[in-house]
C-alpha cells in the first residue's frame, strides 16, 4: 500500500506548480560619496531566474525624496521537473559558469 502510495505522491510532488522567489522584496538608500542621499535618480532593477527563462526583466523607478526605493518581491510559478531539466540544460551549454537557482 505504501508503494503505491509513493508511485503517486512523487510524481504529482515533481509536477506540481510552485511560487518561486527570484528575487525578495528590498528597500533601498542611495546616497553620494558624501552619503547624502540622491533624490528624482532612475534606478534600475533587474531580476532572472537563469533555469528556467532566456531573457531577463528589467524596470526603471525613480528614487524618492530621501533617495529611498522600495524593490518588490519578483517570482515565478513553476515545477520541479522544469527546475531541474533548465539547470540541466544550462549547466550542458555553459558548464560552470551557468547560474542556477540557489537551492538546487
Amino acid at each position: 500500500m505504501l508503494g503505491i502510495l509513493l508511485l503517486l505522491l512523487i510524481p504529482a510532488l515533481l509536477i506540481f506548480p510552485f511560487r518561486l522567489t527570484i528575487a525578495p522584496q528590498c528597500k533601498l538608500k542611495v546616497v553620494d560619496s558624501n552619503n547624502q542621499p540622491i533624490s528624482h535618480a532612475w534606478v534600475r532593477d533587474i531580476w532572472q531566474q537563469f533555469s528556467l527563462e532566456k531573457t531577463g526583466h528589467e524596470q526603471d523607478i525613480i528614487l524618492d525624496d530621501q533617495g529611498r526605493v522600495l524593490l518588490p518581491e519578483r517570482f515565478i510559478r513553476t515545477n520541479l521537473v522544469s527546475l531541474i531539466s533548465g539547470a540541466i540544460k544550462k549547466f550542458k551549454t555553459y558548464g560552470v559558469h551557468a547560474g542556477y537557482c540557489s537551492w538546487l
